[in-house]
């Protein structure tokens, strides 16, 4: 008996250390919340960043009419107007025969078949003349209204281009190798060569459109943007969304005053958005200052770049003033749950002694 009692206490005095053994401490379960929060909040502000560019890009580049609706009001810039006009300038005087137009002016101003060495001395003039009709052509042409709605025809086909980077090709207006996007100039050629013939110019019914283009953008990184752009097209509408997941779960399981993960998390994505507007200035500064001049002129250019540079400017700045609206928000929540709190407890002695005296 007293060597069954023994063993009976040992078996016990085993299961009772069993039991009591499993369950960990409550400070190790904070912990762990403590750093699936972090983890939480730091995944959910660099998807923020993400986010940003990938909307850009969907809705400006990838979408038909974004683009165009981005680039359209491009035909009202003066500096705009002025590119395309010299390029259309350099085209047309590039394919017509400016020396038989002199040729055939000059005999008939001197009406006989050996042109006098005095009125010979009028061929340079005329050259000089001949050009400038075709420069005053084209700079009426760009400052009319038929230039804009074929200014954005132009832009329409040259948004092919968005498809050709996303299959990873060059396109007729898109050379990744040379790092150019652009923008034919067909359309405004022929209408130009009308223009010239109604002004009596009828050698100009010769001139043909040769697949001449204005370059837009110009830039060795438009091989890196091509493979972005693939990631962005699926992702872009989501990321918001899960933003919003990660920080609504990170506040979830932080084990206590989850207000502040709401205020860390909206100050470090408003942060961050802050960082990239100013590394988007900074940017567009040291792509202006080292590009070289070609088609465009740095006033078009310059104008081309703020284009299409201001939708994403506006992204940011917007989430920014909501990184800033939620963090006040969340900062205000503590006190504004305890001000109802006081009011409520005012009221309800109040509400007891009224009942008393009833």
């Amino acid at each position: 008996m007293p060597r069954e009692r023994a063993s009976d206490l040992s078996d016990s005095s085993t299961s009772a250390t069993d039991d009591a053994s499993p369950d960990p401490s409550p400070a190790s379960r904070g912990l762990g919340r403590r750093v699936v929060c972090v983890v939480l909040v730091v995944l959910a502000v660099l998807i923020a960043v993400l986010a940003v560019p990938a909307r850009y890009v969907q809705q400006n580049v990838l979408e038909t009419e974004g683009y165009v609706e981005l680039v359209g009001p491009l035909a009202s810039d003066p500096a705009v107007q002025t590119a395309v006009a010299d390029a259309l300038t350099d085209q047309v005087m590039t394919q017509l025969d400016v020396e038989a137009i002199v040729t055939d002016n000059v005999e008939a101003f001197a009406d006989r078949d050996r042109v006098p060495d005095a009125v010979e001395a009028l061929g340079p003039i005329l050259t000089n003349q001949i050009e400038q009709l075709v420069q005053r052509a084209a700079d009426k042409l760009v400052t009319s209204e038929q230039f804009a709605a074929v200014w954005v025809t132009a832009n329409r086909v040259a948004h092919g281009t968005a498809t050709t980077v996303l299959e990873g090709h060059d396109g007729k207006y898109l050379d990744i190798d040379a790092g150019t996007i652009s923008v034919p100039l067909d359309g405004l050629v022929l209408e130009l060569r009308d223009r010239l013939v109604d002004a009596g110019l009828e050698r100009a019914a010769n001139i043909e459109p040769q697949g001449r283009e204005i370059v837009l953008v110009q830039s060795d990184q438009l091989g890196t943007a091509q493979q972005g752009l693939v990631i962005f097209q699926n992702v872009a509408g989501i990321l918001p969304w899960l933003v919003i997941l990660l920080i609504a779960g990170a506040a979830w399981v932080a084990p206590r005053r989850r207000h502040r993960v709401v205020v860390a998390a909206a100050i470090s994505i408003g942060a961050l958005m802050a960082l990239m507007l100013a590394g988007l200035a900074l940017a567009s500064a040291a792509y202006l200052g080292n590009l070289p001049l070609g088609a465009v002129g740095l006033d078009a250019t310059r104008s081309v770049t703020r284009a299409l540079l201001d939708p994403l400017r506006t992204q940011l700045w917007w989430w920014v003033g909501l990184s800033v609206v939620v963090a006040a928000a969340a900062i205000a929540w503590p006190w504004a749950v305890r001000a109802v709190g006081r009011r409520r407890t005012a009221k309800e002695p109040a509400a007891t002694v009224g009942g008393a005296e009833a």
